[in-house]
């Protein structure tokens, strides 16, 4: 039998960075309370980019066969074919990029960088728009009303990709998915239109959900931080 897990799992966390805040995210998702694992908020965000390496323990721990499986948490992927595993894994990838590619957008552009380069910020922001778009034809056949609804379970994905989207509009200001529709040539050369349905959808009702709400204690930034964050060089586009 499986060890019963008598305290909680303590998880130090700097809640509003994104790393973090995919964790804070992930756990109401996945029914766990907090009598099985704390958050404990710290003012330290220089350790919580292994937020995936959480995010897979805790899918392999709370499974029926899992070590704490007595935690009693929601599955919250089952009974899909081995094409929507593969779907889901390609989407939590291309999540996990975009938040990568949006790091030099934000060095380059903001006041909360390091560097004042627009020209740069504005290139970057065409590899950030292409995985945008590729993100956008994966989630053409899903069906995302369950996205709205709490009681229906969501997936490792949709919580990556609304963490990111939910990243870069509530600290810097910019809501990626309400594209300008024009068409414009993309890294590769190829014609790419900026408009994203589908990743509207998903934000828009990811956003109404329980655990999606943030709350104070760390949850927010500071007025100080997020108008660095906030503030744009001119020349981006």
């Amino acid at each position: 039998m499986p060890p019963i897990q008598r305290s909680p799992w303590l998880l130090y966390s700097y809640p509003w960075m994104p790393y973090p805040r995919r964790v804070a995210l992930y756990l109401p998702e996945k029914r766990i309370r907090s009598s099985a694992i704390r958050i404990i908020h710290v003012s330290d965000p220089q350790s919580g980019n292994c937020s995936m390496a959480i995010i897979q323990y805790i899918e392999e721990a709370c499974a029926p066969s899992g070590e704490s499986s007595n935690i009693c948490a929601r599955e919250i992927v089952k009974g899909l074919t081995p094409l929507e595993r593969a779907r889901i894994t390609g989407i939590t990838t291309l999540a996990e990029e975009l938040l990568v590619s949006w790091n030099p957008v934000r060095i380059f552009g903001t006041k909360a960088g390091t560097i004042v380069y627009p020209e740069g910020a504005s290139e970057m922001l065409r590899w950030v728009q292409r995985t945008l778009s590729n993100v956008d034809r994966l989630l053409v056949d899903r069906d995302l009303e369950y996205l709205g609804d709490d009681e229906r379970s969501v997936t490792v994905a949709d919580v990556v990709l609304f963490g990111f989207l939910e990243f870069v509009d509530y600290c810097y200001g910019v809501d990626v998915t309400v594209g300008s529709e024009r068409e414009w040539t993309g890294v590769y050369g190829r014609a790419v239109r900026e408009d994203y349905p589908r990743l509207r959808e998903v934000y828009g009702s990811f956003k109404g959900r329980k655990g999606a709400m943030r709350h104070g204690s760390g949850e927010i930034a500071s007025e100080e931080v997020l108008e660095r964050m906030r503030a744009w060089y001119d020349g981006i586009h």
